[in-house]
Order: structure tokens, then sequence, then C-alpha cells
């Protein structure tokens, strides 16, 4: 039985960049321990965004029984939609079953833990903690001691807030990021040194970040991005930004004992967006979302001016300067976890609204039951026969909730959910557009992908072998049974060791 468990999350990370950049020697602490571990995907949740899937890894069980579904609480919860913090998670974290059974445990920027709540240990919130909150720390002292150790510490980055459209600000939220990993990693490492815990669970969001803004200009299948020398460079600094990551893992791993486990794992993979299609947009259409015209009028303003500002005849009008003025103060606006709909949608009028990016779904809204129903079949037979930009069926599926999830809180989902194109065309929620869909060929963006990374190294692991059908469920009985804490039937995952033993 190990000593210790360190499990690090390496949030959007695919062994689709991962494993090129090993075999060519880019990724010498991953390789390592890749060279001396097992390995497979890890299955995220459906859609695979990052609530349901970091509120998955926690607790060992599906949506439909934690009931985290978005970064904001669910339509039919909560009709304001506040943000989810870690009280909305209800089912017990692996962390709290390990401190019943005795042990220790050490919680680093986890997604979804804001606020830190007492445990015998230590915990340092993740993303959706707000800025400047002051209890993001157990025991809160902490707080005075990360501050010493590392003064630089962040705890995320938030994309919609950065514009890197430009070589010198792409280079910079690049720098950025890598700052930001290396103080993590070194959080990590004194607490491991100083506050040495059986259980030590820490996330790396960088993953996701660079590929969120510039999947194109690393994606193996296609070098047309980085064959220009502004998008090599770029490329370039972001494979420098993965190198900071790999010398924190080998930091980390040098840490364990040979009778230590070390998990890696990501919440979801990756892959290249395509296009978007306006959710809401389709339901204005259908007749289904009714809009309050002001503020309809405003948000389509501003996505007219955004869709101007792409043009390339205004590109080369302007001075770039002024370009980059104009575009960082429309950012500074913006926030990933922003509330698009206060004020702007009628919910008298309305029958249907798609609320997030995170959802991948439709809620369906007011009326009774039967009403509902009539509603959310019409959305999903049009849904069907929509056709993308090519002409070509848009939806590889649609199901009602029920079909997607099991457990007492599935009632809390989108009515709806659908994937478009295995997530390359992105369900978006915005208002403003005017089209049904708009292109992002022009945009090195990317998106998840249901298939994360699993690495298993260390203590009763048979190197080289292959993991099969291993999924988010299975993290939390996994640590458990590893640090021989009983499951007692609490989750909905398997113990993983017997497959690499």
């Amino acid at each position: 039985m190990p000593r210790r468990v360190l499990l690090i999350g390496l949030d959007g990370a695919t062994f689709d960049l991962l494993d090129p950049w090993v075999a060519g020697g880019r990724l010498p602490a991953l390789g390592q321990i890749l060279g001396s571990g097992a390995r497979g995907r890890l299955a995220s949740t459906v859609p695979p965004t990052t609530p349901p899937a970091w509120a998955t890894c926690m607790t060992g069980l599906g949506p439909g029984q934690h009931g985290i579904f978005d970064f904001r609480r669910s339509l039919l919860e909560d009709p304001e939609r506040g943000l989810v913090h870690s009280g909305h998670i209800r089912p017990e974290k692996v962390w709290q079953r390990l401190n019943r059974g005795g042990k220790t445990c050490s919680v680093v920027n986890v997604p979804l833990t804001y606020p830190a709540a007492p445990l015998d240990g230590q915990m340092v919130t993740g993303m959706l903690t707000p800025e400047g909150a002051p209890d993001f720390t157990w025991p809160s002292e902490l707080a005075d001691e990360l501050r010493r150790w590392v003064p630089d510490y962040r705890i995320n980055m938030d994309i919609p807030r950065y514009d890197t459209a430009f070589e010198e600000d792409a280079i910079a939220f690049l720098r950025g990021l890598r700052a930001m990993c290396r103080a993590r990693g070194e959080l990590v490492l004194r607490l491991m040194r100083e506050r040495a815990c059986d259980f030590t669970f820490a996330v790396f969001v960088l993953p996701d970040r660079i590929q969120h803004l510039f999947w194109k200009y690393l994606d193996p299948a296609d070098a047309g991005w980085r064959a220009s020398p502004e998008g090599g460079r770029i490329a370039a600094a972001a494979l420098g930004a993965y190198q900071e990551l790999d010398r924190v893992l080998g930091m980390l791993a040098g840490e364990l004992e040979p009778d230590d486990l070390l998990l890696l794992i990501s919440d979801h993979g990756f892959g290249p967006t395509r296009a978007y299609f306006n959710a809401n947009r389709f339901l204005v259409e259908l007749g289904l979302l009714a809009l309050q015209p002001l503020a309809a009028a405003r948000k389509q303003l501003f996505f007219q001016a955004a869709d101007l500002g792409e043009r390339d005849w205004l590109r080369r009008a302007l001075p770039r300067r002024l370009q980059r003025e104009i575009r960082t103060r429309l950012r500074k606006r913006r926030s990933s976890t922003a509330d698009e709909f206060a004020g702007a949608v009628d919910m008298a009028r309305s029958q249907a609204l798609f609320v997030s990016v995170a959802t991948q779904g439709f809620y369906v809204i007011g009326a009774g039951l039967a009403a509902r129903e009539r509603v959310r079949d019409r959305i999903a037979v049009e849904l069907e026969a929509l056709r993308g930009p090519d002409g070509e069926r848009l939806v590889d599926w649609v199901r009602p909730r029920e079909e997607v999830y099991t457990g007492p809180r599935t009632a809390l989902a989108p009515d709806l959910l659908f994937q478009a194109r295995g997530y390359a065309v992105l369900g978006r929620h915005h208002l403003g557009p005017r089209r049904l869909f708009d292109t992002a060929e022009r945009s090195p963006v990317g998106f998840h992908r249901p298939d994360g990374v699993l690495v298993a190294s260390g203590d009763g692991v048979e190197p080289g072998r292959e993991l099969e059908r291993a999924s988010l469920l299975d993290v939390a009985p996994t640590v458990c049974a590893a640090l021989g804490v009983p499951a007692d039937g609490a989750f909905e995952g398997r113990d993983l060791a017997p497959e690499w033993g």
C-alpha cells in the first residue's frame, strides 16, 4: 500500500499533443513518468466541460448525482443563476472521505473548491475564487504563509480578459502562464516538504488556457497556422510554457519515494474549433426565445462591431496601436463567468434558453409538463434536421437529459443535450449574433474533447500497461483504495489498480 498519493490534474491535457513532444524529447520529465508507468485515455463527462468534470473527479459521481452542470447554478434551481461554489457540491469529496479514514490531505487549485472548507490538512482554492477573496485557504493563516513563500502566486488567468490577436500580446499571455505555473509548482513543493500529507491533489490549468487560444498553432494534424514566422514564434513560446510545466512535474515527482503513487489526469481532452452554432439565435428563429428590445439591440451592435474588427481591410486601415487599445478595453469587461442574460431575456414570453457553453444543452422554461415536452421535442426535431454551413448534418446526437444522466439531481440538467461534429462545432450562448453560424477557421482557438489523459506511476504499477475504459468516475475510488480507505459503495466508478498491477 502506498505511503502517499500525489494526484496532479493537467487541465485539458491530451495525448494528441503530449505524445509527439515526448517522442521528440521535448518533455523529458513526462517521458520518464510515462516510461515507468501505465497510461490510458480518461473519459470525461457529457459534455466534457470544466464544472461537471472536476465535480465528478472529486466525488466519484456523475453530474446527475452531484448536480453540477455549469459555472452557474441550474436555471431550474436558481432563476438568478448564481455562481457555483464548493457548498453546492453536496456529495462527499474524496479528501473528506480520506479525512474520515484518518488520512491527511492537501488540495491546491482544484476548480470549484471556493470557499475553502475545513479539512485535516490544507487547501488553496482554485478556479471561481473571487479576486481578492480572503477565504481562499484553509487554515486561514496559510494565506499569509503562501504570500511569503510565493509572492507572485496567482489562482487563474481568465481567458476572455486577454486579447491574443497580436503576437506581442500572445507572447505576454504565455509568459504570464509560465510564471503562474512555476509559482504553483513552488507552492505545492513547499507544502509537500513542510506540511506533508497522505494525499496531495494539485491542478495546473496551463494546458487548457493555451489550447483554448492557440490550438491551431500546435495541432499535430495541421501545420498551417505555425508555418508563418509569427505562428512559428507563438508555437515555440507555447511549447516553452509546456516545458515549464514539464519541469514542475519532474520537480514534484522527484519528491516521491518508491512506495508512493503518482497519478496524472486531465478533466477532458482537446481539439480544434471549426465553427460556432449560435444556439439562442436558433431559438429566436423558432419563436421560442424573446429578447428585451433595447438589450438585444445593444448586444447586436457589440457583435457587429466585433465582427467588423476582424475584417482584414479594417485591420490594414487602423493603426496597430489603436486596434490593440480598443480590443483591450473591450476585453477588460469580459469574464468567463459573466451573466449574458441579465435584463436581456423576456422570460415571460420565452419557452427555451441555451444558457452557456459549459452545458451544451437547452433548458425549457415555463408552462406545464406536457407543454414542456412538446417544446423539447420540437427543438430536438429541428436540431436533427439542421444543416451546417457546409450543408452537412450539424449534430451527432440529440438526447433528453434522462438518457444522459442518472441520479436525484438529473432534473437540474438542461432538458435537451446535443453534440455537434464531435464538439468541433461549439454551441454558444451569446444573444447578439444575427447568424446561426460563425466560422472559427480564421481563429486559432480550440475546445474540449471527451478523452483526457491518465498516467499512473510508482507503487504497484507495471510499466507499459495500457489502461482501458477508465473515466473520471474512477479517480476518487482509486485514490481511496490506494490509501486503504474503504469506498463503502459511495462511488459510481471503480478502483483502477487491478488493471495496472
